[in-house]
């Protein structure tokens, strides 16, 4: 039966073959080609038949190439295979492949592996059935026409496809190269080399045999030919083709690869990281156990105390005087113990129960340095008012559900009526004093828990403010910024009483219950009691708050780590293309040190900061006497030597005391209202005031240790940011559009991408898509340019968020980026363009050389870098206001900034310390201050007293000989008083910042109608009433008061903008005179996109200061020709005026004496008839009046004296 199912399919065979022969034979054509031809579509041509479809054309018309239905490669189209050589072919529908032979095809079909190909046994079988040389397999060139000779199908099987069995790591056509990872190059099997050593080098079986036998593995490197160098993947180079920085190999090995790969510099980066952590966490632990005192002594803790009080008064003071609530002063000895000033700093009494363990060990290391006195700073009547929620302020009942989340019955809506008076005059009382005025905007927005519980209170008291300013807006605005000064208290301010608070604070209030909610369940759950934190809540939020100098560090460390790659992979390729003669192509070397250059003066000036701010860093705190000050030597070492570390350790400690500055003001918010209580203010409250103003005072602490590291941190990005950064994203793009020019001898980007590529561990083949993506070039090195540009707007973004005291919202810091964004690319521009066209470039007239070589540009670029940081510096420092308020390090670190982008000399300052300093520089002793405070008080009461005091003529009480007005009897007449007054504060006005004097006064006298005035009076009399006017002006909270007055910014700006456009024209000139870039368009210079630049980072700061600056209402100036009116300031014509906002004194003297009513001038009533004792009171007549009843000061007796010489 088998043989005869194998006759009868013979017989169909040769039928076949003879009906389809019948149907391509041309019989004509034998008598032209003495054997059976094909005749050629045109019908002229005859061809043999072994030329049909053979990839060659022999007919004119290639119709014997041709794949159209009866054209020479179809001549069967019903058998789906081309008709090679005129042939049948039969098609295989398991594998798609096409056999010459029926029976191979049958065989394919039922029997899985290869079976006989019909190939002679030198050749191969392509796919498509044709038969190729083995030697032609997998020799990286198409020699079948559907390509499958080049296929890992081909290569990673048996060259021999008749074997009998299948190969064993290929079944149905599909190899695992996993197993099997040498290619048969050539037809000839390869296998891995059997030498240890090179275990994962194929090689040809051959050589492989003899490295086995010899156990030399040089033989697996071996091939057919001497001068031929064998690859990792088998394939055979030219030998002098190996370490020339340009791969040959597919795999790269004939080129040096890296010794790490990407992963050794994320994993060193996060190493690093978690070194600078656990050093942060091991000294601050350390500073808390202060092991024999290494950190901070008992000696410096107790005088810390003292030093406070220096601080605030004089040395020549005895006594310190406490205001009573009737304005009477009790004396108080100030040559006490200094452990009774430290309770004063310290804050009073508060229930231990409600402080954590946590908060005790911080207090015991920090309690010293608390800048809040309770005594003379805190507006403490003011706060009792407010927190007196049943008292003072209508109630509003909550339902069931809200009550039990906001944990009280009762919202307090807004102040009683009747409470709104005396709030209004304590306010006035606040308002003359900027230290208090300061601490109550303060301590209301950390103890608001919303914007929405915020503006409660601020919108009363920008009621009180537009009526102490002539109802404008605009005045109250530069009140808060004079007191609260540039911070996020500012901020908070503003945004509550503004028309729509920010999209933040409204979605924050939004979902406040629900997170009240969630305290309370936690607080329930883990059973612990108010204002308290439970271990499992302080560790989730410690490493919350770890996360972030994390992530933050990790930013940094990887650009340092990634640019100190760079640098190695740019000095291997250097060294293979130049093979070891890297001198002879100066400008990739100088890329290279230019690169190393920027690293290593960023570690240097790591470690003069970290030298310098040392004491900051590790929270030293011994006195320059301390007998352990040489300590502060030891911790210096200790910050030489760990100077890389210590932008991970400052960060570290700013998110940590960000962390517990959360946890603060999260339980000055959750202090209870007692709202629906017994109305009286019983004990319990008064003993909750206090430690609520205690918890205020570590807010203020905390805050201030936040805002320092924050500074310190500032100062090391900016420096990695302008100096490293912007070095390696200019190196970079002239790599990637310079060093691969047409001409150059070497194409040092080439040499760029292959380490690259060994350094990710890819494999791009050539010809493949990976290739055309153009990976390396366009995607990894594109990608370290753009993450090298926002580590650079980052650093200018962050030092401007800090230097404000974080006073930028959202908007601004989204506009600050692409403003930052847009200057840097302009002096990017600049500075790759210096060095760019220092290149030879074939131009339209034939030269290539430029006129300005690489020595030219680099001297060119030394002095525009030195000239615009010796020329900024200079100016700032003749004429910025503030250059004062920071450290050589801080005017370096701002100019530093300026050689990138366009910033104003600015100074991460504690508002609360200048405030300090302030009062310190302008004689603000704590026994004048509580003079000051009595004064108020008392003059309420003396002008109450009106005609009894002119009766009774009562002695006025010594403890203020030091209020007396000058005498009125003399300057009355000619209305002396009132044009002295205003000068006086005109004067001071004019120059805020320093302390207004009695002999500086008469110098600088503006009134040449006053001035001639007093030049006819006695001049001892002149000089007596005008330092006694003077004293009474600065008790009454007129002049010399610490304010924090913004430093004027506009000829900053403008002489700043000025120099930036010289420098892009001086770079443009530089372009020119070398010819610019040839293009096909021609000569191109980059003055294009040094002006869109300049004009789209003119155009966002000009919105940021108009729109998303926090007091942009101070600068709403119509837009059109406003720097027609600041032409004159730039151009130093004009001195720019320090902002102004002084009280409307008859707004003041109303709200303290409504019986007033409507006067002239809050205690400068003038009128002769007012100085009869039939005058109605004023504010300080009282003094005035007594001047006629026997004196009771030399002071007084003196000016008795020059009425009567006169």
């Amino acid at each position: 039966m088998t043989c005869f199912v194998k006759l009868i399919c013979a017989v169909t065979v040769i039928f076949s073959l003879s009906v389809n022969c019948q149907l391509i034979i041309d019989p004509g054509c034998r008598g032209i080609l003495g054997e059976d031809g094909w005749r050629c579509a045109d019908g002229e041509e005859c061809i043999s038949l072994t030329w049909i479809c053979d990839s060659f054309n022999q007919c004119t018309d290639d119709s014997d190439e041709g794949t159209e239905p009866g054209q020479g490669c179809n001549l069967f189209p019903e058998s789906k295979c081309r008709s090679f050589n005129g042939k049948l072919h039969y098609y295989c529908e398991r594998t798609g492949d096409c056999f010459a032979k029926e029976e191979d095809a049958i065989s394919c079909n039922t029997t899985v592996g290869p079976i006989n190909s019909g190939c002679e046994e030198n050749q191969w079988k392509c796919k498509d059935g044709r038969c190729i040389d083995k030697e032609k397999v997998c020799d990286r060139n198409v020699d079948c026409e559907d390509e499958s000779d080049e296929v890992d199908a081909a290569c990673f099987s048996h060259a021999d496809q008749s074997a009998t069995t299948p190969h064993p790591l290929c079944e149905d056509d599909s190899c695992d190269s996993a197993h099997n990872p040498c290619a048969q190059f050539r037809g000839e099997e390869h296998v891995l080399c059997p030498v240890e050593d090179l275990n994962y080098v194929c090689t040809a079986n051959k050589f492989a045999t003899l490295a086995k036998i010899a156990g030399n593995s040089s033989y697996c490197r071996q091939c057919d030919e001497t001068y031929q160098w064998r690859c990792n993947d088998g394939w055979c180079i030219m030998k002098n083709l190996t370490n020339n920085g340009l791969p040959e190999c597919r795999d790269g090995s004939d080129e040096r690869s890296l010794p790490y790969s990407w992963w050794v510099v994320l994993v060193t980066t996060f190493v690093v990281v978690l070194i600078g952590l656990l050093l942060s966490f091991s000294c601050r632990n350390l500073g808390f156990v202060n092991c024999k005192n290494f950190f901070h002594c008992s000696l410096c803790t107790a005088e810390r105390p003292k030093e406070y009080i220096d601080l605030h008064k004089m040395p020549t003071a005895p006594t310190l005087a406490a205001v009573n609530s009737r304005g009477d002063i009790d004396t108080v000895d100030a040559r006490a113990s200094p452990d009774s000033f430290k309770q004063d700093i310290e804050v009073g009494n508060h229930n231990d129960d409600d402080v954590s363990t946590d908060d005790e060990q911080e207090e015991q290391h920090q309690s010293h340095e608390n800048l809040v006195d309770i005594q003379t700073d805190m507006p403490v009547e003011i706060l009792r008012m407010l927190e007196d929620k049943v008292t003072c302020w209508d109630l509003k009942e909550r339902d069931d559900v809200m009550a039990a989340i906001m944990g009280s019955k009762f919202s307090a809506t807004t102040v009683k009526s009747e409470y709104i008076m005396d709030l209004k005059k304590k306010y006035v009382y606040a308002h003359t004093d900027p230290l208090q005025l300061h601490h109550l905007y303060s301590f209301l927005v950390n103890r608001s828990s919303s914007v929405k519980d915020l503006a409660k209170i601020t919108n009363i008291f920008l009621d009180f403010e537009r009526e102490l300013h002539s109802m404008s807006t605009i005045e109250v605005l530069k009140c808060w910024r004079l007191n609260i000064g540039c911070s996020e208290t500012i901020k908070m301010v503003v945004n509550s009483v503004s028309d729509e608070p920010s999209l933040c604070s409204r979605l924050y209030t939004s979902f406040l219950p629900l997170r009240n909610c969630l305290r309370m369940l936690r607080r329930r759950v883990l059973g612990v009691r108010r204002r308290k934190d439970s271990p499992i809540f302080r560790f989730v939020k410690t490493g919350y708050f770890t996360l972030f100098p994390f992530i933050g560090a990790s930013f940094l460390y990887f650009e340092t780590i990634k640019n100190m790659v760079y640098v190695n992979i740019v000095y291997n390729a250097l060294y293979d293309l130049s093979e070891g003669n890297m001198s002879s192509f100066p400008f990739e070397m100088f890329l290279i040190v230019f690169m190393l250059g920027s690293i290593i003066l960023v570690q240097l000036l790591f470690v003069v900061y970290s030298v310098y701010y040392s004491d900051d860093i590790f929270e030293v705190q011994h006195a320059a006497d301390c007998n352990r000050g040489q300590t502060k030597l030891l911790f210096k070492v200790v910050a030489l030597i760990l100077a890389p570390l210590m932008p991970c350790y400052v960060l570290a400690n700013r998110v940590y005391y960000d962390a517990r500055l959360d946890m603060q003001r999260r339980h000055l918010e959750s202090f209870p209202d007692y709202c629906g209580e017994n109305a009286v203010y019983n004990e319990q409250k008064e003993r909750d005031l206090q430690e609520k103003m205690r918890v205020y005072g570590k807010i203020r602490q905390l805050e201030s240790k936040s805002l320092r590291f924050r500074k310190l941190y500032s100062t090391y990005r900016v420096t990695s940011g302008v100096i490293e950064s912007v070095t390696i994203t200019v190196v970079l793009v002239l790599i990637m559009f310079v060093t691969g020019r047409k001409g150059r001898s070497i194409h040092l980007i080439t040499g760029v991408e292959h380490r690259l590529r060994t350094f990710f561990n890819l494999s791009v083949d050539q010809g493949s898509f990976l290739e055309e993506l153009n990976l390396m070039r366009d995607v990894v090195i594109g990608l370290s340019l753009l993450y090298s540009f926002s580590m650079v707007i980052s650093a200018i973004v962050g030092y401007w968020y800090q230097a404000k005291n974080l006073c930028i919202s959202v908007g601004g810091m989204i506009v600050l980026v692409a403003y930052a964004g847009a200057m840097t690319f302009n002096r990017l521009t600049t500075y790759v363009s210096i060095f760019s066209i220092t290149q030879p470039l074939q131009f339209d007239n034939g030269q290539q050389e430029p006129r300005i070589d690489l020595v030219g540009g680099v001297i060119i670029f030394s002095i525009l870098i030195l000239g615009h940081f010796v020329g900024i510096y200079l100016y700032k420092r003749k004429y910025s206001q503030d250059w004062e308020d920071g450290k050589m390090i801080d005017h370096c670190v701002n100019v530093l900034v300026n050689t990138v982008a366009v910033v104003p000399f600015m100074v991460q300052v504690d508002p609360l310390k200048i405030l300090k300093d302030k009062e310190k520089r302008f004689h603000f002793t704590p026994e004048k201050k509580l003079v000051k405070q009595a004064s108020l008080k008392r003059k309420q009461s003396l002008i109450k007293l009106s005609s009894v005091v002119e009766n009774s003529r009562q002695e006025p009480n010594r403890d203020f000989i030091d209020m007396l007005l000058p005498d009125l009897s003399r300057f009355a007449a000619p209305f002396l008083y009132d044009d002295l007054r205003r000068e006086i504060k005109n004067q001071w006005w004019a120059n805020p910042r320093e302390n207004l004097t009695p002999e500086s006064v008469k110098m600088n006298i503006r009134d040449q109608g006053l001035k001639k005035r007093l030049d006819t009076l006695n001049q001892d009399f002149v000089d007596e009433n005008i330092r006694i006017t003077l004293e009474q002006l600065e008790i009454a909270g007129y002049i010399n008061v610490p304010l924090l007055i913004p430093a004027p910014t506009k000829k900053e700006y403008f002489w700043l903008w000025v120099i930036a456009v010289l420098e892009n024209l001086v770079a443009l000139c530089i372009e020119m005179i070398n010819g610019g870039v040839w293009t096909s368009q021609g000569h191109y210079y980059s003055w294009d996109i040094r002006l869109v630049s300049l004009l789209l980072s003119l155009m966002f700061l000009i919105m940021y200061y108009k729109k998303y600056h926090v007091l942009r209402d101070l600068t709403t100036n119509p837009l059109c020709g406003t720097w027609l009116h600041y032409l004159p300031i730039c151009l130093c014509c004009t001195a720019e005026a320090p902002m102004q906002a002084p009280a409307n004194e008859d707004a003041m003297d109303r709200v303290l004496n409504p019986a007033l009513g409507t006067v002239n001038d809050f205690g400068t009533q003038t009128h002769p008839q007012m100085v009869s004792n039939k005058a109605v009171q004023t504010d300080f007549q009282a003094e005035a009046v007594v001047h006629s009843q026997p004196h009771i000061c030399a002071s007084c007796n003196k000016l008795d004296k020059n009425v009567k010489t006169t």
